[in-house]
């Protein structure tokens, strides 16, 4: 491998894997992301119906690491970031009760996904592209991409737990860690309403399954004025109900939140349920990213690290740190 300038393959276009494309690629390194869905960002995902934005993965972020508040900073100053004030609830036992946090909450401007394409301006992002294998061969690694052979001096897997231990599953060193953590499903319904719901919150918390977190988009800058709210159900309710068919896990947390917050439910004009099957690792690394010198590749993630936005970045972040170092330019 040339020390001077290594091509590096990053696959999985989350936060993780765009921070850390972009760190490299704004140092000169050759660097190409692969993504096998439509869009890039993962869980930075933003839902559209009918011209109204739903953030339906990653709702809102918070930020409590020094790294990541210089780049919000930055963010904030480009208009691809804003500061969320919130009205915030949690719901014990039926009562209402205000939460009090001056911790700011963050969103992307104009929805969460816009934080990831912001990440990749400029960036070689091959969306829709499936990486099926990784090869090593002759001291380099063999990516099939889109049924196609390409060859990179370094791959950093930053997708789910599972499924980095099966890409990597000949290098022991990442697949042993990676298979440790589980990574639940959750399931998301996103809900429009022709009214606007008659509560004193933009964010509740609910202490009892199965929704758990529910958000209103309308509240939100920068977003449409239509009423629209997102339902997160817990790990375990959607562990439970991975099969359900979506229409029927939709109208069965919209009838749960409208009971819990106690206000007389009303139809939808739009409504629909998506389920995260990797949404959120058990139990994380608490690590900062996985690295073997000896094969030059890693791994990053939200499952190596702490499990929520920040520790995507992080590791994201580290992880390209990690590569200027051993590889300088």
């Amino acid at each position: 491998m040339s020390e001077k300038s290594p091509t590096i393959a990053i696959i999985g276009s989350g936060i993780s894997g765009m921070i850390c494309a972009r760190t490299l690629t704004d140092r000169g390194y050759s660097v190409t992301v692969f993504e096998k869905e439509k869009t890039p960002g993962g869980r930075l995902a933003a839902l559209r119906l009918n011209g109204i934005e739903f953030d339906h993965g990653c709702p809102y972020f918070y930020s409590q690491n020094k790294m990541l508040k210089e780049q919000v900073d930055d963010w904030i100053v480009k208009d691809a970031v804003r500061v969320w004030p919130a009205r915030r609830v949690s719901f014990l036992q039926g009562d209402m009760h205000n939460v009090e946090d001056d911790q700011p909450l963050y969103v992307g401007i104009p929805d969460m996904d816009q934080i990831a394409r912001h990440l990749g301006a400029g960036l070689d992002v091959r969306i829709d592209t499936i990486v099926s294998s990784v090869k090593r061969t002759q001291d380099r690694w063999q990516l099939m991409a889109g049924g196609k052979r390409e060859m990179f001096d370094i791959v950093v897997s930053a997708i789910p737990a599972e499924q980095t231990a099966e890409l990597f599953k000949k290098v022991p060193s990442i697949s042993e860690e990676a298979v440790k953590v589980r990574t639940q499903p959750v399931w998301s319904v996103t809900a429009g309403f022709d009214k606007t719901l008659n509560v004193d919150f933009d964010i509740a918390h609910f202490s009892s399954r199965p929704v758990i977190l529910a958000t209103n988009s309308r509240s939100k800058p920068g977003r449409s004025r239509d009423e629209c709210w997102v339902l997160q159900a817990s790990t375990e309710w959607s562990e439970e109900n991975v099969s359900t068919p979506p229409d029927e896990v939709a109208h069965n947390l919209l009838a749960v939140f409208f009971d819990e917050i106690g206000l007389q439910a009303i139809p939808a004009k739009h409504l629909h349920a998506h389920r995260w099957y990797y949404g959120t690792p058990q139990e994380p690394l608490y690590k900062d990213f996985l690295w073997d010198d000896r094969v030059t590749a890693g791994a990053c993630g939200d499952w190596c690290h702490n499990g929520r936005f920040e520790g995507a970045f992080i590791s994201g972040l580290r992880m390209a740190q990690t590569i200027m170092e051993k590889y300088p330019q």
